[in-house]
């Protein structure tokens, strides 16, 4: 949810057709939004919004964008999609704004980033190929959680140290929740 009233909930309505349902009536009511076509399998896993108005939905090797408050969304980067380079199954988002952010996938492994509403996205070729989610407690300070991996930013993704206990390379951690730069809660 955006605010109180305006929300959004995304899925798919068979193999290859994807849904995103938007609210403005606090979920009483739901209306379908417009999304493009796909020659993937579409199911959509995140929706974010770092503002009202631009928002990221992550499903099998795209982000969709939208710039009008969830009304239409398109891919964000055609040329990342169409070389291959993201057939990832995008799992999770983080934005600090509408043009910084993170996000994260498993199959194909990929965390990127972009600095620029996602025109392009940067693959940080992270050792890990299953990432489930990351999670930013401060601009500096980060998580990243995976197959078996936990990673650790001190300096706001640009570079990530592997934090992995005994814990937790024996284990699959899906979700993460960080309440200040030390104390989290995870999953799996």
């Amino acid at each position: 949810f955006t605010s109180s009233l305006i929300g959004f909930v995304g899925g798919r309505t068979n193999v290859s057709s994807g849904i995103i349902l938007k609210t403005t009536d606090g979920g009483l009511s739901w209306e379908e939004t417009v999304t493009p076509a796909s020659f993937l399998d579409v199911q959509y896993k995140r929706i974010v919004f770092p503002t009202p108005d631009i928002g990221y939905a992550l499903t099998r090797g795209m982000c969709m964008k939208t710039t009008d408050g969830g009304n239409h969304w398109f891919v964000t980067d055609t040329a990342l999609v169409s070389s291959g380079g993201m057939f990832s199954i995008l799992e999770d988002a983080f934005f600090f704004s509408a043009d910084t952010g993170f996000i994260v996938g498993w199959y194909n492994g990929f965390s990127g980033y972009t600095t620029n509403g996602g025109e392009s996205w940067t693959d940080q070729l992270l050792s890990n190929n299953q990432w489930y989610s990351i999670d930013f407690p401060s601009r500096d300070i980060g998580y990243l959680v995976g197959w078996s991996q936990l990673m650790k930013t001190s300096d706001g993704g640009q570079t990530w140290q592997d934090e992995t206990s005994p814990l937790i390379s024996n284990s699959s951690l899906y979700s993460m929740e960080f309440t200040d730069n030390n104390t989290g809660y995870a999953c799996g």
